[in-house]
């Protein structure tokens, strides 16, 4: 009798093991989908990344250190004021002297105001001799 208890229980045990394994490889849910690949984000628009920076060669016809702005003759005979905002311009303005050729880098705000980035001293060209190297 004993001998038919044991058989009896290890075959409900394994019956039950092997509906359990079989369940598991059945799924109710659907299979996942194959991933997308990521569509790339929109960069940003220039005019908001990089500001518009124009490059200009003039002559420096005034500054004013007070009120921090540099006045220049474009090489078309128009004029502008840029505004030194950082304290380097600052400085770099200090330095300047009126009737120079300068090279000048600036930005305008929405206000319509000229915000100047660079600005450096445009060097005369020299003439070289015949017997020079270069």
């Amino acid at each position: 009798m004993k001998k038919i208890l044991t058989v009896l229980i290890c075959f409900i045990l394994s019956s039950g093991i092997t509906f359990s394994a079989n369940e598991k490889g059945k799924s109710t849910t659907q299979p996942a989908t194959p991933a997308q690949p990521a569509t790339p984000a929109q960069p940003a628009s220039s005019e908001k990344s990089k500001p518009n920076v124009q490059k200009v060669i003039g002559e420096v016809l005034s500054v004013d250190t007070t009120a921090n702005t540099v006045k220049i003759k474009k090489e078309d005979g128009t004029e502008i004021t840029l505004k030194a905002t950082t304290p380097k311009m600052q400085e770099e303005i200090k330095k300047l002297q009126v009737g120079k050729q300068v090279t000048v880098h600036y930005k305008e705000k929405k206000s319509g105001e000229l915000i100047l980035m660079k600005i450096c001293e445009k060097k005369p060209k020299e003439e070289k001799s015949k017997g020079q190297k270069k």
